[in-house]
C-alpha cells in the first residue's frame, strides 16, 4: 500500500463517544449499589476534579495558540502576508 493510498479506520463520532459514556456511567451507578447521597458527592468531587483539569486544558490551548499565531507572523516575508496571518489568527479567536 503507498503511502498516498492508506486505508482510513472510521473515526467514532464525539456524539456517539457521549451517548455511549452516559450508558456506561449509568450502568456503572446502578452496578454500585450505593446510596445517592454518596454518589452525589462522589461525582461532585470528580466534577472539581474534572473543573480543575479543563481549567488548566484551557490555558495550555490559549498560550498554544497564541505562541502559533506569533511565530507564524515572525515567519512571513513582508507585511502584506503577516498582515493577513495576523487577520487569519485574530479571526480564529472569534471562532473559536
Amino acid at each position: 500500500m503507498t503511502e498516498g493510498n492508506k486505508e482510513r479506520k472510521p473515526v467514532r463520532p464525539v456524539t456517539v463517544k457521549i451517548d455511549d459514556f452516559r450508558k456506561k456511567l449509568n450502568q456503572a451507578v446502578a452496578d454500585s449499589e450505593l446510596p445517592p447521597f454518596l454518589l452525589e458527592m462522589i461525582v461532585g468531587e470528580m466534577l472539581s476534579a474534572m473543573s480543575r483539569v479543563a481549567d488548566q486544558e484551557r490555558i495550555q490551548d490559549r498560550e498554544a495558540w497564541e505562541k502559533a499565531c506569533a511565530d507564524q507572523e515572525r515567519m512571513q516575508d513582508n507585511q502584506e502576508q503577516g498582515r493577513k496571518q495576523e487577520k487569519a489568527c485574530k479571526e480564529g479567536e472569534k471562532d473559536g
